[in-house]
């Protein structure tokens, strides 16, 4: 949850990703209805407890998830043009975002572009990799 919490706080701080889906970023699904684009999170899995090398006398433990992102929109451009400014303005983040300290963001995997048979939608997904310290 606490990459999660992080990832959407960096993607509404961004301004090449807002200035596409506005605040159109949602967990698990799009909402019926919504206008495009947007995005969608889906939380993939958590490796939990990784100890790091001390910071400062301490040792922090760490989580290591994979978050995918979809890109939706109308248009093939449209997710291509959304999946660029995404990884722009992730790739290589490290600070704190939405009171998350984060150690590491990084783009993994690309998945295959899709397109709904009704014709609506265009969507291709991206995965993160992001380590969050969540006792820090």
């Amino acid at each position: 949850m606490h990459a999660e919490i992080a990832l959407r706080a960096l993607l509404l701080q961004a301004s090449a990703v807002t200035d596409i889906v506005g605040d159109r970023i949602y967990p698990k699904q799009l909402p019926l209805g919504v206008e495009l684009p947007g995005l969608v999170t889906e939380h993939i899995s958590t490796v939990p407890g990784q100890v790091v090398a001390p910071v400062h006398g301490a040792a922090p433990s760490s989580e290591r998830s994979r978050i995918r992102v979809h890109a939706v929109a109308e248009t093939y451009h449209g997710v291509q043009q959304l999946l660029q400014a995404m990884r722009t303005a992730l790739h290589g983040y490290r600070g704190t975002a939405g009171g998350v300290r984060v150690g590491h963001v990084g783009a993994d995997l690309v998945g295959p572009p899709l397109h709904d048979d009704g014709g609506q939608a265009h969507t291709q997904s991206l995965d993160l990799i992001v380590v969050v310290y969540p006792d820090a």
